[in-house]
């Protein structure tokens, strides 16, 4: 079961639905997981039917910090910021290399 206190009925539709995408592919394979607080169900859930899985939630800012030798946690002008509950004006970066790395956006 996919569901969280937070995850609306529709969300939930168009998770299952993109996870079966996904698994396509996920045979022998790492699947690296996004999606907020659902992430963490749908990765035990995914382990449970025997597939792995990390729910890698925010690292990709913590990498971003460490690069940019931050010594605290700054907004990013090109993403949300958690730890700031910071999304406006945000500039997104379309790079097609990470883009065709994509096998299925679970919500758009």
């Amino acid at each position: 079961n996919l569901i969280t206190s937070t995850t609306k009925n529709k969300e939930i539709r168009q998770i299952r639905k993109k996870v079966g995408l996904v698994l396509q592919y996920a045979e022998n394979r790492l699947i690296l997981c996004m999606l907020g607080p659902t992430a963490k169900v749908l990765s035990y859930n995914l382990c449970q039917m025997g597939y792995q899985v990390l729910d890698v939630g925010h690292v990709d800012s913590e990498y971003e910090w460490m690069k940019m030798g931050a010594k605290t946690k700054v907004k990013f002008s090109h993403k949300h910021t958690a730890e700031h509950n910071f999304d406006q004006d945000i500039e997104f970066i379309d790079d097609e290399t990470y883009n065709s790395q994509i096998v299925a956006r679970i919500l758009n």
